[in-house]
């Protein structure tokens, strides 16, 4: 009698644990347009993506220093020590990953990519953590469940 005191109350917390949980991906997996664009430089951007529209003086608060945002039409790049540290795409002239998650797309498309992470959204925003840095994609989509915006932060 004992042991399914404490067997019962474990498996309950296990079930709760497991429905919490989201979905991952790597560093290497956070593409767009089929570029890894995790920690790449400003040069990596402007040779791919090429010249931005506007470069802006940005300072990162948690970080207690100054960077750059690289504008482009549809997408922003935060660069701090001329690396990216966090994106935001409000285009669909960008796709993300190689699933080719894009804005204007519907949050169906990512239930049977991400399906943890699909089940656990909430207030118009799904997130996938990285496995390898602490960073995470924040998908956010509209009242009618489209995408309108994909950003990649650092928690």
């Amino acid at each position: 009698m004992k042991k399914s005191n404490f067997i019962i109350p474990m498996l309950f917390f296990f079930a709760i644990s497991c429905k919490a949980q989201n979905n991952s991906i790597s560093k290497n997996q956070a593409t767009i347009n089929d570029h890894i664009v995790f920690k790449a430089s400003s040069n990596f951007l402007i040779e791919n993506f090429g010249q931005p529209e506007s470069i802006e003086s940005y300072f990162f608060e948690t970080e207690d220093s100054s960077g750059e945002i690289y504008h482009y039409l549809g997408a922003s790049f935060y660069l701090l020590d001329d690396k990216i540290d966090s994106f935001e795409i409000d285009s669909n002239l960008y796709n993300f990953t190689s699933n080719s998650i894009s804005v204007g797309d519907s949050i169906d498309s990512i239930q049977n990519i991400y399906p943890f992470s699909y089940s656990n959204r909430e207030n118009g925003e799904i997130i996938i953590t990285f496995t390898d840095a602490d960073y995470f994609i924040s998908i956010h989509y509209d009242a009618n469940d489209f995408i309108h915006k994909i950003n990649l932060n650092v928690y």
